[in-house]
């Protein structure tokens, strides 16, 4: 449909991280975060960044507040995961064993629609089993609604992001509930998503440049060092508030600036325009 251009100006935006090929898709929004120095090679399209972030930081109907988990008695540290297993790949996995390895009292929670299905679930606990980790140590969840999704986060202390392609509408739930994700940026638009959020919603230290740095902060935090799980409570009660004041939260102002860019795409396809 795109290639037949039906429209004459065309956006690549939200649904699809990266270029189409396309010659006849023009622009592909996109931020300073996620496109460094706009230098992307190979991109058919215009890169056109977006001011704070191409994704805003939309605040869900519903925000519970939790304190953190792992300080209720004889609670594990609980490492948690809300994505597709289909994301989890055996590098993941081999990772998240290093570092639950390392935390003997921590836990690893995954929810996850396509959970649901027992042959999937069975294979990916064969597959869980394979990278080191005992089935004492990780519990399986599937899909809910809304209300218990979010209250779900009541028992995850950090989230473990996926790598290469990282979490988007996931990440910015937890969030609003005062859960951080521990994200490692790899090269890309997708690749840089979990940095993107995380820059945008003021939480820089939470994005990993390397493996070993993703590991041994996880393992900080996992190793429930008194500093540490001061550091989660503290961040843990903050952030509905923090996020809120982020320019990547204010929606109107998003709206503005992506009816600002789409303007000033279309005064620039009329001025190329044969008079």
């Amino acid at each position: 449909m795109f290639s037949s251009k039906p429209a004459p100006v065309q956006v690549n935006w939200l649904g699809y991280h990266s270029t189409t090929g396309l010659p006849t898709m023009d622009y592909l929004f996109t931020d300073q975060v996620s496109s460094p120095a706009m230098d992307t090679p190979g991109y058919s399209e215009t890169l056109w960044p977006l001011p704070h972030s191409r994704l805003p930081l939309f605040r869900p109907d519903i925000c519970l507040a939790s304190p953190l988990p792992c300080t209720k008695e004889n609670a594990p540290f609980t490492f948690g995961c809300f994505q597709n297993t289909q994301k989890i790949n055996d590098k993941v996995m081999q990772v998240w064993s290093e570092i639950l390895a390392a935390c003997p009292y921590s836990h690893l929670r995954v929810q996850s629609a396509n959970l649901g299905n027992p042959e999937i679930k069975t294979t990916f606990a064969a597959r869980l089993g394979a990278a080191g980790i005992a089935s004492n140590r990780y519990t399986l969840l599937p899909d809910t609604g809304m209300q218990a999704y979010i209250q779900a986060h009541a028992e995850v202390d950090l989230i473990l992001d996926t790598f290469p392609y990282p979490g988007g509408t996931t990440t910015n739930f937890a969030l609003w509930q005062g859960v951080p994700t521990l994200t490692l940026a790899t090269p890309g638009m997708l690749g840089r998503q979990g940095e993107m959020l995380m820059k945008a919603a003021g939480l820089p230290d939470w994005v990993c440049d390397t493996l070993h740095s993703y590991q041994t902060t996880a393992i900080h935090y996992g190793s429930r060092t008194p500093q540490a799980l001061k550091q989660l409570a503290t961040l843990r009660k903050a952030l509905p508030a923090q996020l809120a004041r982020q320019p990547a939260a204010d929606m109107r102002l998003f709206a503005r600036n992506l009816h600002t860019a789409l303007r000033d795409m279309w005064r620039n396809y009329c001025k190329n325009q044969p008079v």
